[in-house]
């Protein structure tokens, strides 16, 4: 099978952009310049300085100062000559006649993962697979040290971690390593606090416990969820629930099983998962301190399944227990099942409770309530409680509070 040199597969990257004029000044793919193609290649900048010298000496580029589209400052660019573009047509075709993909040579996430892992150097493959783990784009200075080029990045130096390449070198990766990547990344949000790519708060706590459950450090992962439960109650995010799913209860400290419980069992709820929300719930109930939130919860699931002859027992149990939270579940339920009259029968009798201070059972109270009066036509008192709803929780909450008011037409003033 023939080689490719550097040079070749350089020509082949600026191939792919032979549509670029120059002279569309604003207009300039970061793809072009000197880091853009050390990037896509895989190598330093001062290296692929040196092959676009050659290349230019060879008559084969272009060279001009632009301004990069998305970034602020101007940086040289480069094109293929005529002459640039015969010799990466005779390059293509030497991978043609040889069976090769072209865009393996020049293409990071198509190329063989575990290859690719093993060709990096201890710090490129940790700074890599940081950039992999996390979910979101960070500055290229958060993740460990690496050579630049190893981390696709976008102008303004954050990372850009396409899907396709971020599962093939998750796939590619050992357990362990993989478990280490999580464990940086989860710091990354506790070290740099709100000077992080994501600074609200709630949410980076979500984000935080994600990777700690990855990484395997329960005991963290419960701290943060001991602190802030409500919040990521209230999040869907699908990734964080499928973690929590797939936590073994027997890695969870019994002083933290009810709190961990009520979130799997929500966030299963949240998720139509009801075989999961009911085990959850199950478990939850003879725990101490989940009874009474843990029937709740296995009341919605039994309502949802129309098992009503067991819901009844619950509903008993739970109305008894004076826990507000619990009670307005249920209203929650009744009006899943579209039984306006029962959930606003139940909500009447949870308002009785509720205390200003229980604030998730205040901001649930509103919200429901304004899904009761949106069902009933009484859209004035349901801008009223969604609004009011919005007011009372937090910003993962806002985001689930204004994406109901959407769906139900409602105006959050």
């Amino acid at each position: 099978m023939p080689e490719f040199t550097l040079g070749e597969r350089l020509l082949l990257h600026l191939y792919n952009f032979r549509s670029i004029n120059l002279a569309d000044y604003y207009n300039i793919p970061w793809d072009i310049t000197q880091d853009g193609i050390a990037t896509s290649l895989r190598i330093s900048r001062a290296h692929a300085s040196l092959e676009l010298k050659k290349h230019k000496e060879k008559g084969n580029v272009n060279e001009a100062q632009v301004r990069i589209y998305g970034g602020k400052v101007r940086r040289f660019a480069y094109t293929l000559t005529e002459n640039g573009l015969k010799a990466a047509m005779d390059v293509e075709e030497k991978a043609r006649n040889a069976g090769i993909d072209v865009r393996t040579l020049i293409d990071l996430k198509k190329q063989d993962s575990s290859a690719l892992l093993e060709n990096l150097g201890g710090k490129d493959r940790m700074a890599l697979g940081v950039a992999c783990a996390l979910r979101i784009s960070v500055p290229a200075d958060s993740l460990p040290p690496h050579d630049r080029s190893t981390i696709p990045m976008e102008p303004s130096g954050y990372t850009s971690i396409v899907p396709e390449l971020r599962n093939r070198i998750l796939a590619a990766a050992d357990p362990e390593e993989i478990r280490i990547w999580d464990s940086y990344a989860a710091d990354y949000y506790d070290k740099d606090g709100q000077h992080s790519a994501i600074t609200d708060e709630d949410c980076r706590m979500v984000e935080r416990t994600y990777h700690l459950l990855r990484a395997g450090r329960y005991v963290d992962a419960c701290k943060v969820i001991e602190r802030n439960l409500y919040a990521m109650i209230l999040s869907d995010d699908r990734g964080f629930y499928e973690t929590v799913r797939d936590v073994p209860l027997e890695s969870v400290k019994e002083r933290y099983l009810a709190d961990f419980l009520t979130l799997r069992a929500e966030l299963a709820l949240s998720q139509n998962d009801l075989k999961t929300a009911r085990e959850a719930s199950e478990k939850l109930v003879t725990v101490d301190g989940g009874q009474e939130y843990g029937y709740a919860c296995l009341t919605e699931c039994l309502i949802l399944r129309k098992k009503d002859s067991e819901a009844a027992e619950m509903i008993r149990k739970v109305n008894g227990s004076g826990n507000a939270l619990g009670m307005v579940k249920l209203s929650e339920a009744y009006l899943d099942l579209g039984e306006i009259d029962k959930a606003e029968e139940q909500m009447y009798a949870a308002v009785r409770i509720i205390s200003d201070n229980n604030i998730a059972a205040v901001a649930q109270r509103f919200l429901v309530q304004a899904c009761i009066d949106a069902a009933k036509g009484q859209t004035d008192d349901a801008n009223r409680h969604i609004s009011k709803a919005y007011c009372s929780t937090n910003e993962i909450g806002k985001r689930n509070v204004k994406a109901i008011a959407k769906d139900l037409g409602l105006k959050i003033s």
